[in-house]
């Protein structure tokens, strides 16, 4: 073996994971440390994992002049006297950059030769973070020349999974932190995708078992039952798995913490008596499974949806969606797929997971964001085209693929839209234009995919009224804007009118399948800004107009009643009482006049003298006594 392979390969003896003398030229220019593991060839575990070239870096020539030959042929040795600085003039920043510019000489010619048994790089790494000033250094150097100040030494962080579930900081690596963009490795990294070239090792996370333990009666007959539930009535609203590949014995073989999210969401809807158990067993596995660093889809999947499906009083969804998203960026989701796919039907389903898992994540990130007024995490550019992804592999058999394109192009067109309202330009007619552009390109997405007659290939149509829902819901939004430039235009308030009665047939469908009441938070906050708007419409509406947004807030207040059924801490429980809390303050701001349509001008001899008959529908619900007392409903809203 050459001198350089021994430099390179050696380590600290008695290690399974061990820092080189010399790092690869893939993790000197990343700066970052270079841990290897006996036994692997001389390649670095970060080049392992990212398909690199592990190879020694360049010998640099040292610098100056060259040593001295003497007499007997040795180099000799001259000594060295690292230069004084002022007290005052020293911060930390540049004590720590001076001593390292000295420390270099004084580990060669001062300190013993590792040959006596010390290491040197050791000594250098143990006096860095210690050592303040340079004066101190000097003191030191020439106080005890010969001996070697005791430091407490720095323990490294295994790269490793297995190194990780031992050492001391096991769940610290700051490599995984990197950015996910880094040039050197995509330029000498592996071909796309990524996820399936370079699948990190995670650690195994106990727990079937357990999962099957909380089904009493007959486990295996259940566990079928609740995941057969999921994928039938629970998976298209987010879209996430493909029945043909997520099994119950593909859960169970391959992530525990993904098979349990999906029983465990299932069971709310069809065994309420064992859901709390079991979300909490999913919650502490997946906490777990977070912890001890595993990355892969199947966490990914089991945040989304034990997030979608969350319990009303938790509020951690925008952060665990962001770790989702950090670990889409790990495993490169975000570079997109260049060749076909295989022809074997479980690969390409595999490679079709991850693609739909990250775009899965683009909704959640839009969705989040908009609901938190907050920024978006993940670059469009980041995804590939949704409606050729989804017309690509139709021949595989039906999916929820074409659902998801749908809801991408919708998220985009709320960003192009944000990027309107945020936009510096003040001018109405730049407005106006833009809000026509984006409600014609809405209009066309309701016309593309919401064909009743001949929907796209792929599209169930009698599925989709969440998605229609959604759509005219972002249109109604686009239409809110029109009226806010004129209050009092009545063709205005009838345009928006016409929009909310559509979203209300949409209301009364989605609850007569019975999705009204697994839709969770998206219901909510779609069918409570349909409640203010309606409300702020009341009060600048003609009698007729009154008489509508009266009728149509009774029938939203009827479809989740009968959703919500017993329940009183459900998301359709929510609204319900908001709804009613709504007609209440109506009937009780009718009674007492309208301040909002005095402050507008309009007086009712304007409307000819005409009394109110709605008051009548009102009456019932002024009269009801308030249900939010012993409830925690201003925290849920």
């Amino acid at each position: 073996m050459s001198v350089t392979g021994d430099i390179f390969t050696n380590g600290v003896a008695g290690s399974s994971s061990t820092r080189s003398k010399l790092a690869c030229a893939a993790c000197r220019q990343n700066k970052v440390r270079c841990l290897r593991n006996e036994g692997l060839d001389h390649a670095c575990m970060r080049c392992l994992r990212y398909g690199l070239a592990c190879t020694a870096p360049p010998i640099n020539k040292r610098r100056g002049r060259p040593r001295r030959e003497s007499s007997n042929g040795n180099s000799k040795t001259t000594s060295y006297t690292p230069p004084l600085a002022s007290a005052s003039s020293l911060d930390p920043a540049h004590s720590f950059w001076s001593m390292e510019r000295s420390l270099g000489h004084f580990s060669q010619d001062i300190l013993p030769s590792s040959s006596n048994g010390i290491n040197t790089n050791e000594i250098h790494h143990n006096l860095a973070p210690t050592l303040t000033t340079n004066s101190n250094l000097h003191h030191m150097i020439i106080a005890q020349p010969d001996a070697i100040p005791s430091f407490p030494v720095a323990q490294s962080s295994p790269l490793s999974s297995e190194a990780e579930a031992t050492g001391p900081n096991r769940n610290l690596d700051l490599s995984e932190y990197l950015d996910p963009a880094d040039r050197p490795i995509h330029l000498a990294g592996p071909n796309a995708p990524f996820f399936l070239n370079n699948t990190p090792k995670s650690p195994t996370i106990e727990g079937d078992e357990n999962s099957l333990s909380e089904l009493r009666d007959d486990p295996e007959a259940e566990a079928t039952a609740l995941v057969k539930l999921f994928h039938d009535r629970l998976n298209h609203l987010v879209a996430v798995l493909d029945y043909k590949l997520h099994t119950l014995s593909y859960l169970r073989r391959t992530s525990t913490v993904l098979f349990t999210a999906v029983i465990a969401v299932a069971s709310k809807f069809s065994r309420p008596d064992l859901h709390h158990s079991l979300l909490s067993h999913a919650q502490t596995l997946l906490t777990r499974s977070i912890n001890n660093g595993v990355t892969d889809v199947a966490v990914v999947q089991s945040i989304m949806i034990l997030m979608y499906w969350k319990l009303p009083a938790d509020t951690s969804s925008w952060r665990k969606i962001g770790i989702a998203i950090r670990m889409g960026y790990q495993l490169y989701w975000h570079v997109p797929r260049t060749q076909s796919l295989p022809k074997d039907d479980t690969a390409a389903r595999k490679i079709l997971n991850a693609e739909r898992t990250w775009m899965c994540l683009f909704c959640f990130d839009r969705s989040l964001s908009h609901m938190y007024g907050l920024p978006a995490v993940i670059q469009p550019n980041h995804l590939m085209d949704p409606a050729n992804w989804a017309r690509e592999h139709t021949y595989i058999g039906p999916s929820v693929d074409v659902h998801l394109a749908s809801s991408i192009e919708l998220c985009k067109l709320k960003d192009q839209w944000r990027a309107i309202c945020d936009s510096t330009t003040q001018s109405s007619a730049y407005n106006d234009a833009a809000l026509d552009s984006v409600l014609a390109q809405s209009e066309a997405l309701l016309c593309r995919y919401w064909r009743k007659e001949a929907p796209p290939i792929g599209f169930e149509y009698e599925k989709e009224h969440v998605g229609l829902w959604s759509t005219l819901d972002f249109m109604l939004v686009l239409k809110r804007h029109y009226l806010e430039a004129s209050p009092n235009d009545p063709i205005r308030i009838d345009a928006c009118l016409s929009y909310a009665s559509r979203i209300t047939d949409q209301i009364d469908e989605v609850a007569n399948n019975g999705d009204l009441e697994i839709m969770q938070d998206t219901s909510s906050v779609m069918a409570s800004s349909l409640t203010v708007l309606l409300r702020k419409m009341f009060h600048l509406s003609s009698l007729t107009q009154k008489t509508l947004i009266i009728n149509l807030l009774r029938r939203i207040l009827t479809a989740y009643t009968r959703a919500a059924g017993m329940e009183h801490n459900t998301a359709p429980a929510y609204v319900a009482r908001f709804v009613q809390r709504t007609l209440r303050a109506i009937g009780m701001e009718s009674k007492a006049g309208s301040p909002m349509r005095e402050q507008a001008g309009i007086s009712d001899g304007m409307l000819g003298g005409e009394q109110p008959d709605f008051m009548a529908q009102l009456q019932q619900f002024m009269v009801m006594p308030d249900e939010t007392t012993a409830l925690n409903d201003e925290d849920y809203w």
